[in-house]
C-alpha cells in the first residue's frame, strides 16, 4: 500500500470497538454481551473475506510471475502458499489447501463469497463448505478427459488440485503471443 500501514488505518475504529466492548464488560446485560459477540464474529469473517481475496490475488500474481520468467514449477502454488501463511502468521501447514479454498471462493463461488464479505459465514465455515468441493472437482477434472479418443492426446495435464499446467516451451511460447511488442506486464516497486 503507497500510505501508510492498513492496520493504521482502522485503528481508530478498533479503538472505539474497544471502548465499547470495556463499557460492556463492566456494565452489559448478558444479551448485550452475546448481540456485541455477535456482531464482532461477523466483522471478523468480512475482514476474513477480505484476506481470502487478497490471498488469491496474491497466488495469482505469483504465478503470472513465475510463468512470465518461464519457470518451470510442478507445484505452483507452493511460494503464494508460503506468503501467505507468514502474512497471517499461521504455520505453512494448510496453507495450500486454504488457496484452493480462496481461489474456488472467488472463481467459482461468487454468492458464497459475498455472504461471506457481510459476515454471514465464518471462515471456518467456508473451509469446511470448500474443503469437500476440491475432492469433487479434483474428480469432475479428472473424469472430463474421458470424452478424448484412445488415439488422441491433449496438450494439457491436470494437476491434483485441478489446475491445468503446460510444458516450459508452450508456456513461454503462449505468453510471448499474447504480449504486444514492446510492452512488458508492469511492475510494481518493492518499496
Amino acid at each position: 500500500m503507497p500510505e501508510g500501514c492498513l492496520h493504521d488505518e482502522v485503528a481508530e475504529l478498533i479503538e472505539q470497538l474497544t471502548r465499547r466492548v470495556d463499557i460492556l464488560l463492566r456494565a452489559g446485560e448478558r444479551g448485550d454481551c452475546a448481540e456485541a459477540l455477535r456482531q464482532l464474529e461477523s466483522a471478523k469473517a468480512s475482514y476474513c473475506a477480505m484476506q481470502a481475496k487478497l490471498a488469491y490475488r496474491l497466488e495469482k500474481d505469483t504465478i503470472l510471475d513465475a510463468e512470465d520468467r518461464c519457470i518451470n514449477i510442478d507445484q505452483f502454488e507452493r511460494g503464494a502458499a508460503a506468503s501467505v501463511a507468514m502474512a497471517r502468521r499461521q504455520s505453512q501447514q494448510g496453507a495450500r489447501s486454504y488457496l484452493q479454498a480462496c481461489r474456488m471462493l472467488v472463481e467459482d463461488l461468487p454468492n458464497l463469497c459475498a455472504s461471506f464479505e457481510r459476515g454471514h459465514l465464518s471462515e471456518r465455515q467456508i473451509l469446511a463448505i470448500t474443503g469437500p468441493l476440491t475432492d469433487v472437482n479434483a474428480a469432475v477434472v479428472g473424469n472430463s478427459m474421458s470424452f478424448l479418443p484412445a488415439n488422441r492426446t491433449c496438450s494439457r495435464t491436470w494437476a491434483p488440485s485441478g489446475a491445468a499446467t503446460r510444458s516450459n516451451a508452450s508456456l513461454c511460447a503462449m505468453r510471448a503471443s499474447r504480449r504486444p511488442t514492446g510492452s512488458a506486464r508492469p511492475r510494481r516497486n518493492a518499496t
